[in-house]
């Protein structure tokens, strides 16, 4: 199941080029970005995926945590169990992330004590 530009009610921004992407892909499934131009920032929702790009390899994402993904790099990714990600495609001039993902995940304790998870600082 894909939803494509979901806008999470976590997010008051509303800028044109700024995308939420709801995405599902079950164990052993492949995906790579198409436009190196976009920054990425991927949440895991549910499961695990190895991701690997020009600028880092085969590192792991798990269940609650998020990868930023810089513009101009190329990256791939395996499903290594059925995963579900919200994956923020945006560039600099239209979305402040601070907004949106990242005050979603800062105000967000996770209950799994072995999944990092941050604060914000006031």
């Amino acid at each position: 199941m894909i939803r494509k530009n979901h806008k999470p009610a976590f997010c008051d921004e509303n800028p044109i080029d700024c995308h939420f992407d709801v995405k599902s892909y079950p164990a052993g499934t492949t995906v790579h970005n198409n436009d190196t131009n976009i920054i990425y920032l991927i949440f895991c929702m549910k499961g695990h995926a190895r991701i690997t790009s020009t600028f880092f390899h085969d590192e792991i994402l798990c269940a609650g945590e998020v990868m930023f993904v810089p513009h101009g790099s190329e990256y791939s990714g395996v499903a290594l169990s059925d995963v579900t990600l919200l994956v923020h495609k945006f560039n600099n001039t239209v979305c402040q992330t601070e907004n949106c993902i990242l005050s979603y995940l800062y105000s967000h304790k996770n209950i799994d004590s072995k999944i990092y998870c941050c604060q914000r600082r006031t």
